[in-house]
């Protein structure tokens, strides 16, 4: 009878990690009140282009607001995911995020499948496409890719390559301060971005806002 009901429960793990995308728990939490008019990018073109595009990087300098476009973006998306990606390994941290996100049956319950040699890789692949044929929308994956000094770009944007636009399991806006490293990348199924420097004006609001203690000298206000 136990083992019967571990299969029946385990046999739904991909049905509630599915459901955890559709119920939003991948939005980044420590900026959820960010306000939109806070990116220097055109949300609305980013979202317009995530239409005819299956990839959106978004490079530039380092505190142009790259990250919090992509937030913002995630706000607004239907079954967002928002993951910092370090290596080119897209799968791993993906799963590492769905197991953590579903209750688990103690050891050794929670290892009695129906196919105990399930890939990570087929996991991911089940519950994107699940929540793809269930809301009618894919997965909008929200990167804030930070690699490794003299790492490449190719190897990043080979993998989002392969899981968004040939697997056709999901579309991804990413951010990254290493433009040079994906300006150098043809893909013609990505569109490309670049973050400018922020107005004066926009700065302040900028820093008031995740910065509300900060006192400003007098060259910054005029």
């Amino acid at each position: 009878g136990i083992t019967i009901g571990a299969l029946a429960w385990n046999a739904t793990e991909t049905h509630r990690m599915a459901s955890s995308i559709e119920k939003r728990r991948f939005v980044p939490r420590i900026r959820q009140n960010v306000r939109p008019e806070l990116s220097p990018l055109n949300l609305d073109g980013i979202l317009s282009s995530l239409k005819e595009y299956n990839l959106i990087s978004i490079v530039g300098y380092k505190a142009l607001g790259k990250s919090t476009t992509v937030e913002l973006v995630l706000g607004k998306a239907k079954n967002p995911f928002y993951l910092n990606l370090s290596t080119p390994d897209l799968i791993e941290p993906i799963y590492a995020q769905l197991h953590g996100s579903v209750l688990h049956l103690p050891f050794p319950l929670d290892s009695v499948r129906f196919n105990s040699d399930q890939t990570h890789q087929n996991i991911v692949n089940e519950v994107f496409n699940l929540v793809k044929q269930r809301t009618h929308q894919e997965v909008v994956l929200g990167l804030d890719i930070r690699p490794p000094d003299g790492s490449q770009g190719k190897p990043f944007v080979r993998a989002l390559k392969e899981f968004c636009c040939d697997a056709e399991l999901a579309s991804a806006v990413f951010a990254t301060s290493e433009g040079a490293m994906i300006l150098g990348v043809i893909e013609p199924r990505m569109e490309v971005h670049v973050a400018r420097e922020l107005s004066l004006e926009k700065a302040q609001e900028f820093l008031k806002h995740f910065y509300p203690g900060v006192q400003y000298s007098a060259d910054m206000q005029e």
